[in-house]
């Protein structure tokens, strides 16, 4: 009998009724729960993804750490919790700088937590370096942009800015090689 995420009362009921197909006189049967566990599958940007089942009351923060933590370029701060058709999104960041509970959304079994990776890192697998990152241009409109190409180590577009220098510029595209 397939049980996660059922209440006490609910879990009973439902095994009250799978047992009348086999025995008789199962009225006055009790179930008792010995240890209560939540089964959330943490998908996205964290280093082993998969399903994890951790004691009842566990928060997000546990089941992060379960799943190996995060991994270098997840979106912090628009983390979901789907939960059948609904999804919950949330500001983990948030909670990282506070540590307020509050601020996670509660769990429950079968839930999803999925970890977004940033837009700075789209959807191609690289190693992430966020020095690199924020050097690498700023992707300017191509109609108010400097490109700066060659011997420098971030080559990218840069938005042009009034009293901008040639120096500026390329101290901008990380310095030359």
């Amino acid at each position: 009998v397939f049980v996660a995420g059922y209440n006490e009362q609910q879990l009973q009921d439902v095994i009250i009724e799978t047992l009348k197909t086999v025995y008789r006189d199962v009225n006055n049967a009790r179930v008792f729960i010995k240890q209560q566990q939540l089964l959330v599958s943490v998908q996205g940007y964290v280093v082993k993804p998969g399903e994890y089942t951790l004691p009842a009351g566990s928060n997000i923060q546990m089941f992060v750490y379960e799943a190996g933590g995060l991994r270098a370029g997840a979106q912090l701060d628009k983390m979901i919790v789907k939960r059948g058709d609904q999804n919950i999104e949330f500001d983990y960041k948030r909670f990282l700088d506070t540590g307020d509970n509050s601020q996670l959304p509660k769990l429950e079994s079968l839930d999803v937590l999925f970890v977004p990776a940033s837009p700075l890192v789209g959807n191609i697998e690289q190693e992430f370096d966020a020095a690199k990152l924020a050097n690498s241009g700023d992707s300017a409109d191509s109609a108010r942009a400097i490109k700066v190409f060659g011997e420098v180590n971030a080559p990218g577009s840069f938005t042009y800015k009034p009293n901008t220098t040639l120096v500026d510029v390329v101290m901008r595209a990380g310095g030359v090689t």
